[in-house]
């Protein structure tokens, strides 16, 4: 009987530690860079590529779309910042802002960007983000 209750306390207290260490690791800068990576690929799969293609390409079922994305490959669009993520996930009704700002915890809106590289074959999914968050905790 005894054994089966200290089995009991050290499973419980193994739990906790567990918990606690889970815990410790996510903390609010990575889930505010997981947010931010979330919010780009939304930004650009949902709106940026499709206003993009409407105003570059002349027809919607061209194939070859390198000729209008290939100078965009190196450098990457125009960086976005995260106010501007912001605003069209609020638009979007996703409230992503509570991720970047709480009580001890808040981000540079207009220091934070992620820069959008498009890569070969130029659909909606087909690109890779370079981030930089400003975030101060305390």
């Amino acid at each position: 009987m005894r054994i089966i209750s200290l089995l009991i306390v050290i499973t419980c207290v193994i739990v906790v530690v567990a918990a606690l260490f889970v815990r410790k690791n996510i903390t609010s800068s990575k889930l505010a860079e997981q947010k931010f990576g979330e919010l780009a690929r939304d930004y650009y799969e949902n709106d940026f590529y499709k206003r993009f293609i409407r105003d570059h390409v002349a027809d919607e079922n061209e194939k070859d779309l390198g000729q209008y994305f290939e100078k965009y490959t190196q450098m990457g669009f125009s960086p976005v910042k995260l106010r501007k993520l912001l605003d069209f996930s609020e638009r979007n009704n996703k409230d992503m802002k509570k991720y970047f700002e709480h009580e001890k915890f808040s981000c540079d809106t207009n220091g934070s960007y992620v820069i959008i590289k498009p890569k070969q074959p130029f659909g909606a999914k087909d690109y890779e983000l370079k981030s930089a968050l400003s975030c101060k905790e305390g």
